[in-house]
């Protein structure tokens, strides 16, 4: 194993598509990270989360993005391509939008 990388095992709850590595990066005060190990396009899904721990949503797409399930209909992570897909807003924060009365479910308890 090269020097300053480490055997890391991922979770369970993630799914990689593509073989990564944990190390230095090779750009000069870039500090260390995770990285994949062969080239991919753009487009490629690199790896998921099943229940991530946090998830950032652009303040411009909070009206369109469930906070529960992180369906969204605008933006460049557009996962829901159904224009009938309403989002309804948190009865309580009037800040979180949801996609469904299953999503908003945990927002009421």
């Amino acid at each position: 194993m090269a020097q300053n990388q480490q055997k890391v095992q991922t979770p369970l709850r993630v799914r990689c598509q593509e073989p990564l590595r944990v190390g230095d990066s090779t750009m000069p005060g870039a500090g260390r990270g995770l990285f994949v190990r062969d080239d991919v396009a753009g487009s490629d899904l690199i790896f998921s989360v099943a229940k991530p721990l946090l998830c950032i949503v652009y303040a411009e797409d909070l009206e369109q993005t469930c906070d529960n399930c992180f369906a969204t209909t605008t933006g460049t992570y557009q996962t829901v391509f159904r224009d009938e897909l309403k989002f309804k807003p948190c009865i309580g924060c009037k800040i979180l939008h949801y996609c469904s009365e299953v999503s908003i479910a945990p927002c009421l308890s």
